[in-house]
């Protein structure tokens, strides 16, 4: 890319990014040092991550020219063009969320782009239409607080990028909104997620920051006490992140509540001059590394946890990558703007997602095609309370190898029964799957208790969140011990063999007395999979299974052929000496609140547990075309266990 997309990648807004001197202890930053900050904060609109109401002027100039910025331009106009003719969002619930709030985010968001960047008064007045349908809602519903955030957010940013152009009377109820239907709701009490440690804590904070920053002028007291707090209290949320940058809750939730996070940084940054030291938390300025590790060579997520394996536009990356230095980090991102180009589209990449464009443009900065060129490991292990490995044989090849497993506790936030189970691809394909979550609602409406992760919970009796449809070793069909944590009792990043031995026991308590497993992903992408279980009781079914959709799956002996797309792969068992495969198919739901799993199926093989209750498999998966392994290794005792 080089010099190809100069004109792409320079920031249009006049802050210079301020650093905000050294970093301190977020938890220790008193009433008074914020209070300090705020005294300096200029009367002036705009101030929530631009200070100058030309910010956009830069880029509006660029009519015409064959630029990312460009084509991100026109289209934030065309769709800002398309809400025009609308009516104003409307307040709806589904079960106990408010439907709408990102909506309106979105469409705040576009209108008031779209006016600093041509001046037409009609996205002034679809906008003001939007903001005052809003703020004559009845509540933002503070019970699910992630509504009233997002809510906040977007009347804010209204509000501020449109102040000089609003009338008096707008910006009062606008401004009276944001106070009394969200910053003061959120002061009202102390909710689960005011110290949390997951996503809630960084959207609900990022969204109450936003709001007190733009209506401090009216509200100083309020806008201190909400920063104050929001500043010593969001640290808990980032403690997961530790010590490498990943995120339990997978990385679905870490698009969405990372993006929250770093919205909330720029905004202290821009505004205030520093973020008092929240980018400096342990784990954190390693995570952008964390979601292109847990991104295989097809460009999906490795989707442990609730949450898909559709990978789409990350735009905190761009924040964490120019603020770390890592522009190596968007490669993936550069791509699919480079695509945006060359359709002269968003529509037809991951653009589509972004709830607010511009700040794409605020955050870009030039890069130079040597600064895309990759510096992360290929093997890792992230330690951490849900610990995970992935293994790779290469960054710039779409054909490359990949297999990545997990440890970690069922009872963790967002969690599956799924400690142990694993993801494989090659040659573009992922072979061995994840089924993903299943929509909140669908199960929330029958009256299941699916936030409950207590062992005999209904969440358990959904399908796809319970062990029986993960990639997993099942001794008599009997579920995970939930209070189990599965751990990385080894990790080897040896180029020639590649591999991790996880410790499943406690995940087994009462099923068996050892379990190990273990995976390797060699040089050739031969994926190894291992098993050793002792402890097992005599008789007992040992259920080996693996989700795939590949179209075609087929018996050949020992081996299932899975073919997909013209591709093909082996799944060769090594041990025990003779097995008989199944394939399930996944389809049809097992439960009437189970939903159906198209083009999914199973392939499964039993071993019955001996006298002496020892158990061992070993499995290898053989991309097509390459050569067979002449000697599978023993790699849990390799590994001294």
């Amino acid at each position: 890319m080089g010099r190809s997309l100069v004109a792409v990648w320079v920031l249009v807004c006049g802050a210079c990014w301020a650093q905000g001197g050294a970093a301190q202890d977020p938890l220790k930053v008193t009433r008074e040092e914020v209070r300090a900050r705020l005294e300096r904060l200029p009367a002036t609109h705009p101030r929530l991550f631009i200070n100058r109401a030309d910010a956009f002027k830069s880029i509006a100039s660029e009519s015409g020219t064959p630029s990312v910025a460009g084509v991100i331009r026109d289209w934030i106009i065309r769709e800002a063009d398309a809400v025009l003719p609308q009516k104003p969002t409307v307040r709806k619930q589904e079960g106990f969320r408010m439907q709408g709030q990102s909506q309106v985010q979105k469409r705040v968001g576009l209108l008031a782009t779209a006016y600093l960047f041509t001046g037409k008064a009609a996205y002034v007045e679809r906008a003001k239409e939007e903001m005052l349908a809003a703020a004559a809602f009845s509540d933002w519903n503070p019970k699910h607080f992630l509504d009233t955030a997002t809510m906040t957010l977007g009347l804010a940013l209204g509000y501020d990028w449109l102040y000089d152009a609003l009338d008096p009377d707008t910006r009062a109820t606008v401004a009276g909104a944001i106070r009394d239907q969200g910053l003061k709701q959120a002061l009202a009490r102390k909710y689960f997620w005011t110290e949390g440690n997951n996503n809630w804590t960084q959207v609900c904070w990022s969204g109450m920051v936003a709001g007190a920053l733009a209506i401090h002028d009216q509200e100083p007291e309020l806008a201190l006490s909400i920063i104050h707090k929001a500043v010593t209290s969001v640290p808990y949320s980032i403690r997961p992140y530790a010590p490498k940058g990943s995120y339990p809750e997978g990385p679905g939730y870490w698009s969405y509540g990372t993006t929250y996070y770093v919205i909330m940084l720029d905004l202290l940054t821009q505004a205030l001059g520093t973020d008092f030291g929240l980018y400096d938390l342990p784990g954190f300025p390693q995570t952008g590394e964390y979601i292109n590790l847990v991104t295989g060579p097809s460009g999906r997520f490795y989707n442990y946890a609730d949450g898909g394996d559709g990978r789409s536009h990350l735009l905190a990356l761009w924040w964490l990558a120019r603020r770390s230095g890592r522009f190596d980090w968007l490669t993936r991102e550069v791509a699919d703007l480079r695509e945006a180009l060359r359709l002269n589209n968003p529509d037809k990449t991951g653009l589509r997602q972004i709830a607010l464009p511009a700040l794409l443009l605020l955050w870009a900065r030039e890069i130079d095609e040597h600064q895309l060129t990759s510096r992360m490991p290929l093997h890792w292990s992230s330690g951490g309370h849900v610990p995970l490995v992935v293994l790779r044989t290469a960054w710039a090849d779409p054909n490359a190898g990949y297999l990545a497993t997990k440890g970690g506790p069922a009872s963790q936030n967002h969690g599956h029964m799924d400690a142990g189970s694993f993801i494989y691809e090659a040659d573009g394909v992922r072979w061995a799957v994840d089924l993903g979550a299943q929509r909140y609602y669908s199960i929330e409406k029958l009256g299941m208790s699916l936030w409950n992760s207590k062992q005999d919970s209904d969440r358990w009796k959904v399908f796809r969140l319970n062990s029986a449809s993960h990639n997993l070793i099942t001794i008599d069909g009997q579920p995970h011990v939930v209070g189990g944590s599965g751990s990385v009792a080894h990790f080897s990043d040896n180029p020639e063999r590649p591999h991790a031995v996880l410790d499943l026991s406690p995940v087994y308590a009462g099923q068996a007395e050892r379990v190990w497993r273990a995976c390797a992903l060699l040089p050739s992408r031969t994926g190894v999979i291992q098993d050793r279980l002792k402890g097992v009781r005599a008789g007992a079914a040992v259920r080996w299974a693996m989700v795939t959709q590949a179209t075609g799956c087929q018996t050949v002996g020992q081996d299932m052929v899975l073919t997909h797309s013209g591709k093909s792969l082996t799944v060769r068992v090594v041990h025990p000496a003779e097995v008989r495969w199944r394939v399930i198919d996944l389809a049809e739901p097992p439960n009437p609140w189970d939903v159906a799993n198209p083009g999914a199926r199973m392939i499964a093989f039993e071993v019955t547990a001996p006298q002496d209750g020892r158990v061992e498999t070993r499995v290898v998966l053989l991309p097509g075309g390459t050569a067979p392994v002449e000697e599978v290794p023993d790699l849990i005792t390799l590994s001294g266990l």
